[in-house]
This record gives structure tokens, C-alpha cells and sequence, in this order.
């Protein structure tokens, strides 16, 4: 939220209000598990981990497979 809004200082006022956002929406379980900041933390841990294997496959099918890469000597 930017800060020059009017209702940034407001602790009451719930993003969750202000517009739909799926990513919310996503995580709204978790937040019925535990609501708090560590909620977040562990998620971002997670789906920063779960982003290793796509990036993987990824990269080791544009660059031909190990020993492959720009930075391998010929």
C-alpha cells in the first residue's frame, strides 16, 4: 500500500478490504492456522524452495545440460 494514501496510518484498516487479491486469497488458510507474521515467513520460504526445481529443469534445458553454460571453458 503506498503510503500517501489517506489510510495508510489507520491500523484498523484491513488490505484485505481495500481490493481482491488472489495471492491473499491463497493464503487466507494459512492465516486460519496461525495469524501472524510467521505465517508469512514460512510461506515465503516455501514457495521460494518450490520455485528450485522448475528454475532447474529450466535452465538445464536451455543451456544443453551440465558442463554446458556460458561460464564453462571450451
Amino acid at each position: 500500500m503506498c503510503r500517501s494514501s489517506p489510510r495508510w496510518p489507520d491500523p484498523d484498516f484491513s488490505v484485505l478490504g481495500d481490493h481482491w487479491s488472489p495471492i491473499l486469497a491463497s493464503l487466507a488458510p494459512f492465516y486460519w492456522l496461525h495469524d501472524g507474521p510467521e505465517t508469512l515467513l514460512a510461506l515465503q520460504g516455501v514457495l521460494l524452495a518450490a520455485a528450485i526445481p522448475p528454475l532447474w529443469l529450466l535452465s538445464r534445458r536451455r543451456l544443453g545440460g551440465p558442463g554446458q553454460g556460458p561460464w564453462t571453458p571450451r
